[in-house]
């Protein structure tokens, strides 16, 4: 959560375009207010602008002849969405502008301490403490000033410090990323994801916890806890920021691509061939719509009998204990960045048991840790709503248990050619869309795979609709949620020609009996001919990415006609690394 883009041009030409430009493409990581603090050449002082909305909406034109910029894109955690909680926040001298991303958790103890001590503060969020504890240390050098910082600092925190004296830029995180970036023009950046470096960086590294990256017009230099300075290891900046495509938003753009996506994992069917092959259990975790996709894998891995138990990451603790030395683990995550996600691989590193990683960002800090790692290959997901990235993810789990072949999956993705195709959504989706519009109550049952498709397509609804939606395993349902189907419900009920299916025909029938309208997606059923969702002729077990895909498509057009914004919806931001 949140975006941190700082930028040196040692040629003095763009800096703050730079760093502005990183954080429109940061955007999804936070859009609650931003702001950018930046020198223009020949002024002795930084100027600060900050905003409150979206950085992308801004009418704010950057200086030219920039050398040094700092900027920050907020999701609000301490305090409120003002410009004055916006970043950066500057010490009482002004020599110091910080920007942050991650929770201070003993702010209050600090602030009580830093006021006592003469300082005064005009924000109420916990990140303004750095700027005046930095302050505090500043007869030190810049890096061994942040690592003081950091040591008095609890939580999970990135910092990025810009000293108006130095005209450096200085950077430390810890548990939180921080990217270091550099090009043969003599241009450094530091940011908190790797969208928001400019195309022209070409090297990178991820900053080590322990370590300052410090970033002048001489170029980048990495200092230890005890003032030693240490080489830089860079990486071949291998990909490119995907840009804006002519369709009108990230989500129905990325919605898109997911015929292709699915035919790029088909031709590497053999990397998740394998790839796990416990001798005991199979355990899957991760948050949000990575969980629901873990769960699904534990139904397609019990299908090939494999023991498999698929766990919220938060909760992940509570099942540590259960977990055998023979058991594998897996932990699926789009950005690799998921706080909770990371936890849950801390508590098992330190029993030195190994895990493996499913995520969409090789420079993750899910894949640096994993024993191994596979790597969605989906292309950048800009919306805030996971779409591509779990589709992704549902076939990667079908590939990796040996429950798809390669042609079927091929298959499928011609199926989700026709479903994605503009006739099709004309002739089926927008007219279920003006349905759905009409009712107060959305309740989404499924059984066995189509339970976690339920529950994904639930969340899309709530994410990007703001409707307030019950999903349920079409079996549970009548054990309470059946309380509050009246005339005003809608139920969709997902339906595969498997050994579920007159079972789910019973269950839409209890509904329909108590006055709901029950749409159907999926294969035929003879309980609402007029009011349901064919899907195109697909093996079976491709079932369930298309209905994932319809539930989608679903969930943005519903979405457009409540006036929302799916690809920025309130209050969420795309990578969670808070807890």
């Amino acid at each position: 959560m949140c975006g941190i883009v700082g930028a040196v041009d040692a040629s003095g030409l763009a800096a703050s375009s730079l760093v502005l430009s990183g954080l429109i493409d940061l955007e999804y990581r936070g859009y609650d207010s931003f702001g950018v603090v930046y020198e223009v050449d020949g002024n002795k002082d930084f100027l600060i602008h900050k905003e409150v909305g979206e950085v992308s909406k801004t009418k704010f034109i950057p200086p030219q002849k920039s050398v040094v910029a700092l900027g920050h894109t907020r999701w609000a955690t301490h305090g409120s969405v003002t410009k004055t909680n916006a970043h950066p926040h500057l010490s009482c001298d002004s020599r110091f502008a910080i920007v942050h991303n991650g929770i201070v958790e003993n702010h209050n103890q600090l602030r009580d301490q830093l006021v006592a001590r003469g300082h005064q503060f005009v924000s109420t969020t916990d990140s303004e403490v750095l700027a005046h504890l930095i302050e505090e240390y500043e007869e030190l050098d810049l890096p061994m000033a942040m690592h003081k910082v950091m040591a008095t600092i609890t939580g999970r925190n990135a910092f990025v410090i810009y000293d108006q004296k130095t005209k450096q830029l200085a950077g430390i995180a810890h548990g939180s990323p921080l990217l270091v970036g550099t090009n043969e023009s003599r241009v450094s950046m530091i940011v908190s994801d790797s969208e928001g470096f400019a195309d022209s960086i070409t090297q990178w590294l991820r900053l080590p916890g322990g370590m300052v990256a410090v970033l002048s017009s001489s170029g980048v230099n990495l200092i230890d806890v005890n003032g030693k300075e240490l080489t830089a290891s860079f990486k071949k900046r291998t990909t490119q920021k995907r840009r804006l495509t002519h369709l009108e938003s990230f989500m129905l753009s990325e919605i898109k691509e997911q015929p292709d996506v699915l035919r790029r994992l088909a031709d590497r069917g053999g990397e998740f061939t394998g790839f796990i092959s416990p001798k005991g259990a199979v355990y899957l975790s991760g948050s949000g719509s990575a969980y629901h996709a873990a769960l699904f894998g534990g139904y397609v891995f019990l299908r090939q009998k494999k023991r498999a138990i698929a766990v919220q990451a938060s909760e992940f603790t509570h099942f540590i204990e259960g977990i055998r030395l023979s058991d594998e683990v897996l932990f699926l995550s789009q950005s690799g960045e998921t706080a909770d996600v990371l936890q849950a691989a801390t508590l098992l590193s330190q029993q030195n048991h190994p895990f493996y990683g499913l995520t969409n960002r090789e420079e993750s800090q899910l894949a640096s840790a994993a024993a191994k790692c596979l790597f969605l290959g989906v292309g950048t997901e800009r919306a805030v709503l996971a779409t591509k990235s779990f589709v992704g993810k549902l076939a990667s789990l079908l590939l990796m248990s040996r429950s798809i072949e390669k042609n079927a999956l091929k298959a499928t993705a011609d199926a989700l050619d026709i479903v994605v195709s503009n006739s099709y959504i004309k002739r089926s989706i927008l007219p279920v869309v003006r349905q759905l519009s009409q009712f107060n109550k959305i309740l989404i049952i499924g059984r066995g795979q189509l339970y976690p498709v339920a529950l994904e397509i639930g969340l899309k609804f709530k994410e990007g609709c703001y409707v307030m939606v019950e999903t349920a395993a079409a079996g549970e349902f009548k054990h309470g949620p059946l309380a509050l189907v009246d005339k005003k419900t809608v139920c969709l009920g997902l339906i595969s020609p498997d050994d579920d299916y007159e079972l789910m025909q019973s269950n839409l029938s209890e509904i329909q009996a108590r006055g709901a309208k029950v749409i159907t997606i999926g294969c035929a059923t003879n309980l609402s001919p007029y009011n349901s969702i064919q899907i195109p002729s697909v093996d079976i077990a491709g079932y369930p990415l298309v209905i994932t895909v319809i539930g989608q498509l679903l969930s943005f057009y519903l979405a457009k006609v409540f006036g929302i914004n799916p690809d920025k919806p309130r209050n969420l931001a795309k990578s969670v690394t808070v807890f």
